[in-house]
């Protein structure tokens, strides 16, 4: 038979594991919440870059020439516009050379 001493010592230590086995695993829980979260704002702010610079091509291209561009293949052409086809998909619809085209860009899943 064991001491009851032995069994309250032996009690402490299974509750202090267990203890530090959930707040472990609460801490891992919430670092991987954050880490998403950080994930998903920096995608925001990436296409969020992506369209700037393809607004700003267009537009950089229209104060050259006076209209705005067919195409962007255009702008990759002529003003150095680099897009990234394989992880975003981009939509540009022209209505006519002077009046300022509709961008879409999406990120591909």
């Amino acid at each position: 038979m064991m001491p009851l001493n032995m069994f309250k010592k032996r009690y402490r230590s299974l509750a202090g594991f267990a203890a530090t086995a959930i707040v472990s695993i609460a801490l891992l829980f919430c670092a991987a919440i954050g880490i998403l979260r950080f994930n998903d704002s920096v995608r925001v702010r990436q296409l969020d870059l992506i369209r700037s610079s393809v607004q700003k091509a267009v537009i950089h291209c229209y104060s050259l020439e006076g209209s705005y561009p067919s195409n962007l293949g255009y702008l990759q052409q002529n003003y150095g516009l680099l897009l990234d086809k394989s992880h975003y998909v981009y939509d540009y619809r022209i209505f006519a050379a002077n009046v300022s085209p509709d961008i879409f860009i999406f990120r591909k899943t």
